[in-house]
């Protein structure tokens, strides 16, 4: 029933998650681990866990995640045998060991209603340290408000603590952006199908942060801006409609402000945007476009 998917390639902290599988009290659950060709083989710490877990172990022979993060998260779910849910799970992440239990203990009354659960979380350090606040959620929330609350900085969001259905992953697939950087906030909005996104708030899943991960480097910036770049374009072509006009024009003017930062203004950048705002028309944001416009123009033209 379900998969846990683990895109391996580091192995600092990956017996501590497979430690975590191994304490869960339901282990009825598959783990599927792809190896993105690392120079740090793990097959002796695996080994160490096959009596305790059912895995599935594929070695590749060729690296895409120092390209795509996405395409080899695909190659890892591709393994998947019949399961109809998949958590897919950072190879440095760690699941508190009611996570698997909780998610049967929820399916009554989440299947058939949505294509994707999310759990609490907490951000740990490299020393497994709790450093960060619980991030709980609303029971049921659409999508594009949980995006939102992210967007404003009122909640965290990570690939990790989400399980999906596979079903809706098949129709939409991953989104490629720089580093992968927003593209699970796009997978959410994506998968969701128009269903609202179900929260189990009583199990915890802990996000690492360390130099060893996306998220921890500082050296991948311009990357994750533009991946940002990407994403916001994205989500105001296709998911426009799901958010009210005073959220689509702070999208718009977040788009706008990276793009003139980034230097990527060009013509047909510049009349998208015009068009943006002359469909989610206001005066105090046809201003703002009108100034920034005026200040880009006479800094570097």
């Amino acid at each position: 029933m379900l998969a846990i998917v683990i895109p391996y390639y580091k192995k600092v902290f990956f017996r501590a998650t497979l430690e975590s599988l191994a304490k869960q009290t339901n282990k009825n659950f598959k783990v599927y681990i792809g190896n993105d060709a690392s120079p740090e083989n793990p097959v002796e710490i695996i080994e160490q866990y096959t009596e305790k877990l059912n895995i599935v172990y594929k070695q590749f022979d060729n690296n895409l995640g120092g390209n795509s993060l996405v395409q080899h998260w695909a190659r890892c779910i591709e393994l998947i045998v019949d399961e109809k849910w998949v958590l897919l799970l950072g190879d440095d992440d760690i699941l508190c060991e009611s996570v698997v239990n909780r998610f049967y203990d929820n399916l009554n009354e989440f299947n058939l209603k949505t294509n994707v659960i999310r759990y609490s979380s907490i951000i740990i350090n490299k020393n497994s340290e709790e450093i960060s606040e619980i991030y709980n959620h609303p029971k049921w929330e659409e999508p594009s408000q949980s995006y939102y609350r992210k967007f404003k900085c009122l909640t965290r969001s990570s690939i990790s603590e989400y399980i999906f259905i596979l079903e809706s992953y098949n129709k939409y697939g991953y989104t490629h952006y720089p580093t992968g950087w927003y593209s699970d906030d796009k997978a959410w909005l994506d998968f969701s199908d128009s269903k609202p996104i179900y929260t189990i708030n009583d199990s915890i899943i802990c996000i690492r942060e360390s130099k060893f991960s996306i998220s921890g480097k500082e050296n991948n910036l311009p990357e994750k801006k533009y991946a940002r770049l990407l994403f916001l374009k994205d989500i105001i072509i296709e998911k426009y409609d799901l958010f009210s006009k005073q959220q689509r024009q702070e999208l718009i003017r977040a788009y706008e402000t990276l793009i003139f930062a980034l230097k990527r203004v060009t013509l047909k950048e510049y009349l998208f945007i015009l068009r943006v705002h002359f469909q989610n028309f206001s005066v105090s944001s046809f201003k703002k476009h009108a100034i920034m416009t005026f200040k880009y123009l006479k800094t570097y033209i």
